[in-house]
């Protein structure tokens, strides 16, 4: 009878340490469409614990919904609970609204803002030569 009190014991002890280890680990999180998440600290997206906190992350041209963008695991939940979304990020639109890319724009300004200085230096230093060339005739 000791025995078989015994095994029911361990049981329970058993049961009662699965359901505290799976109420320490979160499921995987929601990943948003076009983008992902980074998990702190690095290499727990195999164990979601208790206390591991990730952080969203939107791909280029993408923005998060909302401000906030960390979840904390907290007794096998995610904290705060909410849905992620990456969104189409309009300032990206308004850069290139006439079809012509920002960074080529910044180029030929700058390159012809160069070529402006280039022309006033040149002028300026050979200025005393041509002067010198027509008061010497």
């Amino acid at each position: 009878m000791k025995c078989l009190t015994q095994k029911y014991w361990l049981s329970y002890v058993l049961i009662y340490l699965f359901y505290v280890v799976s109420s320490l680990v979160c499921p995987p999180p929601p990943e948003p469409e076009n983008g992902g998440f980074m998990c702190h600290p690095p290499h727990c997206e195999k164990s979601f614990t208790s206390g591991s906190v990730i952080e969203y992350f939107c791909a280029e041209g993408y923005m998060l919904k909302g401000d906030y963008k960390f979840l904390t695991c907290k007794n096998g939940a995610w904290n705060p609970p909410m849905g992620v979304s990456c969104r189409l990020n309009q300032e990206t639109n308004r850069n290139t609204s006439l079809g012509v890319p920002t960074l080529s724009i910044v180029a030929s300004t700058a390159s012809s803002v160069a070529l402006i200085l280039l022309l006033i230096v040149l002028f300026v230093l050979l200025q005393p030569k041509i002067k010198s060339f027509h008061h010497s005739r």
